[in-house]
């Protein structure tokens, strides 16, 4: 065990858990064993702490169990996947400690059961973007499904349980595990075709499940008919047509044609539900306290987000300059123009070609004070016409 705790005394009876963490209630339970809901005592943050139910089973099945660990190590951290801290041994049980989130998706469908289509979109975007993440590392999760999704404490949707990952620069994809059947892409029990189009399909079935509140079979006729077809018009009616042809394409039936998530994220419907959610998040950063405040009155305090604000004000104030700049342009260029007219009607050559010396006397006569190659063209006025130098032009070139 690689101990990060600064509150572990190796010479105490109590374990390492006992020592560094305060149980503050149970998030849940299952087959794997338990999620506790736990202050750490070094940092004073609420982390979520996953205790396996049973002792390992012989050498083969630690080896398994530490596989898996080591799939969340070497995962590089995103936003929108939760976060893996550490993991220890202790008494033939494993430990896993996790970012603390508010539930999963599946507790949130059993709660809310017909939700804003606008918040469909918005998990639909954090999903892709931890797929991405993943794709791009080639990574494929094989598991996507609700219960293995989760709402952050900051709102974000967020990827979880990497148990199944396959690393397709390491693994043999032929002979990967499957995931949930409720969720299977079809070309994994037809032609065992492992591949990232996979998750594509499990996600699509997982925004399907979401977005018109169904309860996904494990088999039987509506399983292949999902499969063969894609969803019934009649279940998708109250969706918007953007989101229904979405979700049809990340359920095509063939994935060498289903799109990949960067084709998703291309799409014009995709796109303008990620602009939203972006400056959606980017306001609650600005605003937001800290979702893991410490005990302490004092922290509580001080743990509203400075840095959320100035990171909101000074691109706001970069942007508003930007515009002004955008706006004020013209008029500096037609002032410029007019001052330079203005020069040359006065006969002050010094005013309008400043780098021309008094004392240069017949010299300067002899040289062109004003060619279109040393003096900068104005904009057009209203005439058409361009003032290059002490001569006025027309568009077409022809003196006036």
């Amino acid at each position: 065990m690689q101990s990060i705790s600064k509150v572990y005394d190796g010479s105490k009876a109590a374990s390492f858990f006992e020592q560094g963490f305060s149980v503050e209630g149970e998030v849940g339970a299952g087959y794997f064993g338990t999620v506790l809901k736990a202050r750490a005592r070094d940092d004073g943050r609420l982390y979520a702490v996953k205790i396996a139910k049973e002792r390992y089973r012989g050498s083969a099945d630690r080896a398994r169990k530490l596989e898996e660990v080591r799939k969340h190590q070497f995962l590089l951290p995103h936003r929108n996947c939760v976060h893996f801290y550490q993991s220890w041994e202790e008494n033939g049980r494993l430990y896993q400690q996790f970012e603390l989130c508010e539930g999963s998706l599946d507790d949130l469908a059993e709660k809310r059961h017909e939700l804003p289509e606008e918040l469909v979109w918005s998990y639909l975007v954090d999903l892709l973007l931890a797929l991405q993440h993943l794709h791009d590392h080639n990574l494929i999760h094989m598991d996507v499904k609700p219960e293995n999704i989760f709402v952050g404490r900051d709102g974000i949707c967020k990827l979880g349980d990497f148990g199944l990952v396959v690393d397709l620069a390491k693994d043999d994809p032929s002979g990967a595990p499957a995931g949930d059947s409720k969720y299977m892409a079809p070309e994994l029990l037809e032609q065992n075709h492992c591949s990232k189009a996979a998750d594509v399909f499990s996600l699509g079935l997982t925004i399907l499940e979401l977005a018109c509140d169904l309860e996904l079979p494990g088999g039987g006729h509506l399983w292949h008919s999902l499969r063969q077809t894609g969803p019934d018009p009649a279940l998708t009616a109250r969706l918007s047509p953007d989101l229904r042809r979405v979700i049809q394409l990340m359920m095509g039936r063939d994935p060498h044609r289903r799109p990949t998530v960067g084709q998703l994220l291309e799409l014009p419907a995709v796109k303008k539900a990620h602009r939203k959610r972006t400056a959606e998040l980017f306001v609650k950063d600005a605003v937001r306290t800290d979702p893991s405040p410490v005990v302490s009155t004092k922290s509580k305090i001080a743990s509203f987000q400075f840095h959320g604000l100035k990171n909101f004000f000074v691109p706001a104030f970069l942007f508003v300059l930007g515009i002004l700049t955008f706006l004020l342009k013209p008029l500096l260029n037609k002032a410029r123009c007019s001052f330079r007219r203005l020069g040359v009607r006065l006969g002050w050559d010094g005013f309008v070609n400043s780098g021309a010396s008094a004392s240069s006397g017949a010299e300067d006569s002899k040289t062109p004070q004003h060619t279109p190659e040393n003096t900068p063209l104005c904009e057009p006025g209203a005439s058409g016409r361009i003032p290059v130098g002490g001569t006025s032009f027309s568009s077409d070139g022809k003196a006036y």
